[in-house]
């Protein structure tokens, strides 16, 4: 419940996500951007955390602030950046690819997962109505239909679920 979500301890969020990964066999939980109360206690019980780098001024500083969170737990080997989605990238303006420079460094290489979403209008505008972009606009630029499909596959890679199970990860539109 999201008005309430704020009063679970991290005791509760330890417990729930402890249930949900004896329930699956690979659990991924979406939150909100920051290190507040919840997202803090939900990090702490993954193994892997893939972190949103926006290719913007604010954005990058959030970054920072998660790269520093995860450092804490360098010795306990976990929560671990597993991966990095770029977001809101602008090929054109020299200014994202100098946030984005001056933000990965010092970070494995290969760290940056796959594709890069591009500052779009037809991203923005989905994300605002909250639904994929080829409901949105299905003769929308298909670099774009595919972006979510590509990163599924990425992430599946990164975590093994091909290898492990021997199923494949379905995209999520057809």
């Amino acid at each position: 419940d999201g008005d309430h979500a704020w009063r679970f301890s991290r005791a509760a969020w330890a417990s729930l996500l402890d249930q949900a990964s004896r329930a699956a066999e690979l659990v991924l939980v979406d939150t909100a951007a920051g290190l507040q109360a919840v997202t803090t206690s939900v990090l702490r019980q993954c193994d892997d955390v893939l972190g949103v780098l926006q290719a913007e001024a604010l954005g990058a500083r959030s970054f920072q602030s998660l790269t520093r969170f995860l450092d804490q737990f360098a010795e306990q080997g976990r929560p671990r950046l597993g991966g990095i989605v770029v977001n809101m990238f602008q090929y054109q303006a020299g200014g994202s690819q100098a946030l984005v420079h001056d933000a990965l460094k010092g970070l494995p290489a290969g760290i940056v997962m796959q594709p890069v979403f591009p500052r779009d209008p037809v991203l923005l505008e989905a994300t605002s109505y909250g639904v994929p972009v080829a409901f949105l606009d299905r003769h929308g630029p298909p670099t774009l239909h595919g972006v979510f499909d590509r990163l599924a596959a990425d992430l599946s890679t990164r975590l093994g679920v091909n290898r492990r199970t021997g199923r494949s990860v379905a995209p999520f539109l057809d």
